[in-house]
């Protein structure tokens, strides 16, 4: 059990780095605008 916790800790850990930016980025003066890609629907 100590095994699985530590290692759902550690992922969620990389997880969490990998996918949380920060802000401003580097250069963040030349960002106009941030837009959402993905479209759902008709």
């Amino acid at each position: 059990m100590t095994f699985g916790v530590t290692v759902g800790a550690c992922a969620f850990g990389i997880i969490h780095g990998l996918t949380s930016a920060t802000l401003p980025p580097e250069e963040g003066d030349r960002i106009v605008t941030v837009q959402n890609a993905l479209q759902f629907g008709c």
